[in-house]
């Protein structure tokens, strides 16, 4: 593992263990999600959920389907996607810091969640078979690789043919200085690791089609006087191809 990933799970262990102000932890999700639904969801779930979009609301899940959630941290899509794929259907959740996956592994026996399932792994390794999901989404997550095409060739060989990929993320509309590029708490926050549009078009149309990016929110960072980085958090969707 490379001293960045290591550097991102150690700030993601101590958000479990200390927590970010709670006005923060709870407005994101508040000005994220619909209120239906929050409602039947923990609260110390939605204080431990830091998300940029709503994925769950773009995949269009389908009872029976099986899907994966890479980065799942505590689990909150997991458990929005689980009642909307029924009890013949199935979700993962992949997250490789262990102090997130021992909090989801909590809620989802608190919720009784029988069709929910954790892995302990990193995204650029996914522990699936070939061709067994329909739905791949991510939440604020797939940033965090350092090795983001590897990422998207792993997510292309779990999905099978016309299956359907949701990532909601930062993405830059300028480059990365190398200050920010080199910084674990930008990276922790989606920043650092962010790529341009034409970096993720350039990733996904060797094998996906109908690509479209929906964006939420506009964000500047003002590294000084002279220097503004934009940002936007925005929803992508596409299609795997044959």
């Amino acid at each position: 593992m490379n001293q960045m990933k290591k550097e991102i799970q150690a700030r993601y262990g101590s958000v479990v263990r200390h927590g970010v102000s709670s006005q923060l932890s709870r407005s994101i999700p508040a000005e994220i999600y619909t209120n239906e639904q929050l409602r039947n969801m923990p609260e110390e779930l939605i204080k431990k959920s830091f998300p940029c979009g709503n994925p769950v609301l773009e995949a269009n899940l389908k009872l029976g389907e099986t899907v994966l959630d890479l980065a799942c941290g505590a689990g909150l899509d997991c458990f929005l996607a689980s009642p909307l794929v029924g009890e013949r259907g199935w979700v993962y959740g992949l997250e490789f810091t262990k102090e997130m996956l021992e909090q989801a592994i909590g809620f989802r026996r608190r919720m009784k969640r029988k069709n929910v399932q954790f892995l302990h792994a990193d995204m650029e390794q996914i522990p699936l078979a070939k061709s067994s999901v329909e739905v791949v989404m991510s939440n604020c997550g797939i940033n965090l690789a350092c090795d983001k095409q590897q990422v998207i060739d792993e997510i292309t060989r779990v999905l099978k043919p016309q299956g359907r990929l949701v990532i909601a993320d930062i993405i830059t509309q300028g480059s990365i200085p190398d200050v920010m590029k080199q910084d674990p708490d930008a990276w922790t926050w989606c920043m650092g690791g962010a790529c341009s549009w034409d970096s993720w078009l350039d990733m996904l149309s060797e094998n996906y089609f109908d690509v479209k990016a929906f964006k939420r929110k506009d964000y500047q960072v003002e590294l000084d006087k002279n220097q503004i980085l934009k940002f936007e958090a925005v929803t992508i969707t596409a299609t795997r191809g044959d």
